[in-house]
């Protein structure tokens, strides 16, 4: 997984116990992505809020695409739209950041054109086949997604305010915002 950084490979059982372990964090959000006109909804990568900080209001983005296939369809981008409207929107994050290695322009490209800015470089962050990369620190604040988003007139609201003594929506009832436009994938939980 050159992409991510992500050395080897995992057996079925190392992916069990990761899933479990997922399943039962408080503080991320893990979504699917997978075609709105595919009646199996097979998967074509995910998308995470991870690292989720209630009290800075803040969390990390992570987003994997199933294999060059689904490179160059939009995927990537309407996926992190989507994961950005339920973050700035439901959960009321004040700041959503990322890290994307050198290597990776084109995923570079899409945080760029949703409005993550670049913010510094972590330089020779990962050792990969052989050479030395640097990984670009990027985020994006509430105030500038909401400037640039076109999905809503106002961002949604939890009806709790997560940010005072209320724990983040539960898991079972978090859905993306309604006002969050249609098109061809969707993160679902």
């Amino acid at each position: 997984m050159r992409l991510t950084g992500t050395p080897g490979s995992f057996d079925v059982e190392q992916l069990r116990a990761h899933y479990r372990n997922v399943a039962a964090a408080d503080d991320r959000y893990d979504f699917a992505i997978t075609a709105v006109d595919d009646p199996q909804s097979r998967w074509l990568g995910e998308a995470v809020l991870k690292n989720i900080d209630r009290v800075n209001r803040c969390a990390g983005f992570r987003i994997s695409l199933g294999g060059a296939s689904q490179y160059g369809r939009g995927l990537g981008t309407q996926a992190t739209r989507l994961v950005l409207e339920f973050a700035f929107g439901m959960l009321e994050l004040h700041r959503v950041e990322l890290e994307v290695y050198d290597f990776n322009p084109r995923a570079r490209h899409v945080y760029e054109k949703v409005g993550f800015v670049v913010e510094g470089v972590r330089r020779d962050a990962l050792w990969w086949d052989g050479a030395w990369h640097g990984a670009v620190l990027m985020a994006i604040l509430a105030p500038e997604w909401r400037a640039r988003s076109r999905a809503c007139v106002a961002p949604a609201r939890h009806p709790r305010r997560p940010w005072t003594s209320n724990p983040l929506p539960a898991r079972s009832t978090a859905r993306l915002p309604p006002c969050a436009s249609p098109g061809p994938t969707r993160p679902t939980r």
